[in-house]
């Protein structure tokens, strides 16, 4: 779907209010419109639809929420979780600084030097 009359009704039946253009990798290609629906509520759509989806994406489904874990903090801490830092927490209890530092190691496959609140 990226036709923007479709995507903005879609959005609508599922509570979203942003839909955003993508532009195409390539020029001869049409732009692709997208809503976006994360965490509980994706969660909560992806249940609703499984049994209307064929084996292939209900499949997709259960994978996705098999990995779903919400964790909420009842509440955020004051500053970033690394001691001795007293920048204010951006996600995952880390400042800007030492979150950049986390998900950089991470991505390179290294053991992070700073641990988060979660890292799931």
């Amino acid at each position: 779907m990226c036709s923007k009359d479709v995507v903005e009704r879609a959005a609508a039946l599922i509570g979203v209010t942003t839909v955003r253009q993508q532009k195409p990798r390539d020029p001869a290609w049409s732009a692709t419109h997208v809503a976006q629906v994360a965490g509980a509520a994706a969660a909560a759509w992806m249940q609703r639809l499984r049994p209307l989806m064929g084996e292939r994406r209900r499949s997709a489904i259960d994978l996705a929420l098999d990995d779903y874990y919400p964790e909420r903090l009842p509440v955020a801490p004051a500053h970033c979780v690394v001691p001795g830092c007293e920048g204010p927490p951006r996600g995952r209890g880390l400042c800007h600084k030492h979150y950049m530092s986390w998900s950089r190691d991470r991505a390179k496959g290294r053991v992070p030097r700073v641990k988060p609140l979660r890292s799931n």
